[in-house]
């Protein structure tokens, strides 16, 4: 059966797959459906992975995007050869190979967006991107681990590091404005998983509220404010899917829906601070030190 599956690979590429079966199937509806799964892939399911992740998935995905296009283009080519099909005009077989053109065209004009994609995600992966530019700092003993700056890609590995150095750390100080939404939910996850408990220490903002509440226990300093607004990012996209997951970990956590709409309606250029009721009443915060 696999031998039978995989036959058609080869044959279509020798034009062996008959004409109008190497013009619709394999010129026209495998390379579509190749093409919606791959940019789907890389563009939307994939928006909250690791850059080095997705530069992975990326290249994979645009490789296989490239490697069909191509493909379909030479089988149908060949299938559609005055030798392959003697009796057939020749009106019909070039209209047949127009087609499989532009199918290839448009798959190599999507694999053409891969360079500035893979440079952008290595920018984040390396901390050279707008975020990581702007710097942080991670100090750690033994039970405490001090987060300051904003939260890049660079930020969680050191922090990763940090717990694998000192696994009796119970105490997470933050005090930034915020950073990669991917980060701040990577936190809340690795806290959560610890119960440790997190403090929040001058402005934690945005990215930095998502780690923050993955606290057993979270508490506000004295002077301390936490802010929120709704995602930001490049692309409607990415927007979306951030907005998503900023639901998904809010609910996770047990806020309401109240606090989460009053979240969600705030721009991202803007930021709403609740005051020290409103984080108590919600369970946001556990308590204030005075």
């Amino acid at each position: 059966m696999i031998k039978r599956i995989t036959q058609f690979w080869p044959r279509h590429w020798r034009g062996e797959s008959g004409f109008w079966t190497s013009l619709l199937v394999f010129g026209m509806l495998v390379p579509f459906v190749v093409y919606f799964i791959g940019l789907n892939w890389v563009g939307k399911w994939s928006v909250l992975d690791t850059p080095r992740s997705r530069m992975f998935q990326g290249a994979i995905g645009f490789s296989l995007i490239g490697i069909v296009a191509i493909w379909q283009l030479v089988g149908v080519w060949r299938a559609s050869s005055a030798a392959k099909e003697p009796g057939r005009s020749w009106l019909t077989r070039w209209f047949a190979r127009s087609i499989s053109a532009v199918t290839a065209l448009i798959g190599l004009a999507m694999v053409t967006a891969a360079p500035g994609g893979m440079a952008s995600l290595h920018e984040a992966a390396t901390d050279q991107d707008e975020i990581g530019r702007q710097g942080h700092s991670v100090e750690a003993d033994e039970q405490t681990l001090q987060l300051s700056g904003y939260m890049s890609w660079g930020l969680l590995d050191q922090v990763n590091n940090a717990f694998a150095q000192n696994p009796g750390i119970n105490t997470v100080v933050m005090n930034s404005p915020g950073g990669h939404i991917q980060v701040g939910t990577r936190l809340y996850e690795l806290f959560r998983a610890r119960g440790v408990t997190t403090v929040a220490e001058g402005l934690c903002g945005s990215a930095c509220t998502i780690a923050f509440i993955g606290g057993k226990e979270r508490i506000l300093n004295k002077g301390a404010k936490l802010g929120f607004h709704s995602a930001a990012g490049s692309g409607q996209v990415l927007v979306e899917a951030a907005n998503q997951k900023l639901i998904s970990t809010f609910r996770e956590f047990g806020a309401g829906d109240a606090f989460i709409e009053r979240m969600l309606a705030t721009p991202p250029e803007d930021v709403w601070y609740p005051d020290r009721k409103q984080l108590l009443a919600t369970g946001i915060v556990t308590s204030v030190r005075k």
